[in-house]
């Protein structure tokens, strides 16, 4: 462990003085002592606050089963005997990482059997505290858990149990730290500031014509940037709200909460609640908000009920996730469409106090009152930014400190922040946006919907693709892994229109990328993502990797930057995946033209109605967020 925790019998003073204020009995106080002398002196007295207030609520025997727990069950999982504390670092996740990858490496031996390996791979992980890759063959396991990357991923999954553990500890609600952890807050933070050093450091690389960008002025550009993002949200909420209006559908708006067993603590008084079961952490929950959600619409297509919106999430003040939606639904459906989400939303622990009146509410919104988009919009900025809000009501912190709070929730747990949902996926559009023209051959189907995707009217596309009849998916390219050699991998290169001519692919990714360092920046600051410099940089696979083709478009910033905000990320704070690829050295792919197929969660288009239900909100993994 670092200097800067508490060794056995060495109490910081502050902690001393805090056990020595609560009792004056000698026994009391050696108890005290033996459960915090491992506690990091910068959360003990989070811990402290809530067994002083556990004793005076229910008496010392509550409160000494409290610290027995604490000591039993949350500090293994904060100081763990090997593997890695809470508080680690990125440098100290990157070595640790580096060290694994090495020890498997070294692993295999001639004669070796799978099942041998196999055994000895899990007790690698083990000893780390993470999870075997889920592939079912073992050389795909081998490729991964030889890989430094896979190993930083999976050491910072691990955060979500120990953010667990400090939620079940009572370290996360309104009156102590809302939504995360102090230490999960400040993990955040200090990969936010150590990603903007890299990114200054990083510039991106037309491989096709010689242009360089600097990445940090992309990833500023792009929807990387909560302002940038909250902006391109609300413009596609209102062009979903006029193409409702066009449609005479009736907007609602939707509130869906979990049952009171995943609720660690009360809202107003941040006291435990009784009936919170300690196995179900924000995960758990968000998981069950989308199979309730999966249920509902399949009832609803069955139904042959139509809607579409806009989904978000966000936490209540101790972590547990609740959904706001915008929906706009077919007139005469509106009841019947409120009845079966209500349905469900209360098939679970029905009776409990209060589920009838907070676990699912439906209001119907009045034009008269205020736009469908305005009743969505604090939402939005209250999960981005905090711009135009006074105050974040549920935290009890000022707007910006509660949006950078919600952020950390949504990195640390994996939740999709924001969804449409029922129109259509928002990739083709975006895609869409990319091209500078539009093939002459292509104007009569395509023309109407990209002038008005150049224009920014998200109405006015979704109406001329209606016109239309089209079906817009996305267009993947299969290419062999950079990562994982003998592995396939895909990636965009484009769209697929589906119309009365039947399919047909339109690439808007045309050009080879790549990321380096900029010369001379201090790359031996950033070991795992060093580059050798040579004829031919590392390509950014998140662009095509194929030979070149006919351009249908000329490249701007806007596109580089905009693909900035697709990358998922990987436990934490990401660069963006333009850093992890960096380093990466692959030969180039020739793409197949038909290596395409319908993106996960799109909606189904039938020109002759407006949208179909479709899930569409399933949990994906990643944070790959609309």
């Amino acid at each position: 462990m670092r200097g800067d925790k508490a060794q056995l019998g060495a109490l910081h003073p502050n902690v001393r003085a805090r056990i020595w204020a609560l009792s004056d009995h000698p026994d009391d106080r050696r108890f005290l002592v033996s459960v915090f002398e491992r506690v990091p002196h910068f959360i003990a007295p989070r811990f402290l606050d809530e067994y002083a207030a556990r004793r005076t609520a229910h008496g010392l025997r509550t409160a000494n089963l409290y610290a027995l727990d604490l000591r039993d069950t949350l500090l293994p999982e904060l100081l763990p005997e090997s593997g890695l504390a809470f508080d680690a670092t990125d440098d100290e996740i990157a070595a640790t990482a580096a060290r694994a990858a090495k020890t498997v490496k070294g692993m295999q031996r001639p004669g070796m059997g799978e099942a041998e390996l196999l055994q000895r791979l899990g007790r690698t992980a083990h000893r780390y505290q993470v999870a075997m890759p889920s592939c079912k063959a073992t050389p795909q396991i081998v490729a991964r858990m030889r890989d430094a990357a896979w190993w930083r991923r999976a050491l910072r999954k691990r955060f979500q149990r120990v953010e667990h553990a400090a939620i079940v500890a009572g370290c996360v609600h309104r009156r102590a730290s809302p939504y995360v952890s102090d230490e999960t807050l400040r993990r955040f933070d200090r990969h936010g500031r150590r990603n903007a050093e890299l990114l200054a450091e990083l510039e991106a690389v037309n491989l096709s014509t010689g242009e360089v960008l600097p990445l940090d002025k992309l990833a500023e550009a792009s929807l990387s940037n909560p302002a940038n993002r909250r902006a391109a949200m609300m413009a596609c909420a209102r062009g979903l709200e006029g193409y409702a209006t066009e449609r005479g559908f009736v907007g609602l708006f939707l509130t869906i909460t979990c049952p009171s067993r995943m609720h660690a603590r009360y809202a107003e008084s941040g006291e435990a609640n009784p009936v919170y079961d300690p196995a179900c952490s924000p995960r758990v929950a968000q998981r069950y908000l989308c199979n309730l959600w999966n249920s509902a619409t399949r009832k609803l297509k069955h139904e042959g009920i139509r809607y579409f919106g806009l989904r978000t999430v966000e936490p209540h003040h101790d972590g547990t996730p609740h959904w706001h939606l915008l929906a706009f639904v077919e007139p005469g459906q509106v009841e019947r469409f409120a009845e079966i989400l209500r349905e469900y939303a209360l098939a679970d622990s029905p009776d409990e106090p209060g589920a009838a009146e907070r676990r699912f509410v439906a209001k119907r919104i009045d034009p008269a009152k205020g736009s469908a988009a305005g009743y969505i919009a604090a939402y939005v900025s209250k999960n981005t930014d905090g711009h135009g809000i006074e105050g974040d009501e549920e935290s009890g912190r000022p707007a910006n400190e509660g949006a950078r709070r919600a952020v950390a929730w949504a990195r640390v747990w994996r939740v999709r922040q924001f969804q449409f949902f029922g129109a259509g996926a928002l990739t083709p559009y975006r895609e869409l946006y990319r091209l500078d023209r539009i093939p002459e051959a292509l104007e009569a189907p395509l023309g109407d919907p990209w002038r008005a995707v150049k224009a920014k009217d998200y109405r006015a596309f979704l109406a001329a693709r209606d016109a239309r009849g089209l079906r817009l998916g996305v267009l993947y390219e299969a290419v062999q892994s950079t990562r994982y050699p003998g592995e396939e991998a895909k990636r965009v290169r484009g769209i697929v229109c589906h119309g009365d001519a039947g399919p047909f692919p339109l690439i808007t990714r045309p050009d080879t990328w790549a990321v380096q360092f900029r010369p001379g920046s201090g790359a031996v600051r950033h070991p795992e993502f060093a580059l050798t410099y040579a004829a031919t940089p590392s390509p950014w696979t998140r662009f095509n990797n194929s030979a070149h083709v006919e351009r249908q478009g000329f490249f701007r910033v806007s596109d580089v930057a905009d693909t900035l905000s697709h990358q998922a990320y990987d436990g934490q704070m990401r660069v963006s995946g333009a850093a992890e690829h960096a380093r990466r050295r692959a030969p180039v792919a020739r793409a197949s033209r038909h290596a395409h197929r319908r993106q996960p969660g799109e909606g189904r288009f039938d020109p002759n109605r407006a949208p179909l239900p479709g899930s569409g909100l399933a949990e994906r993994k990643g944070c790959g967020e609309a």
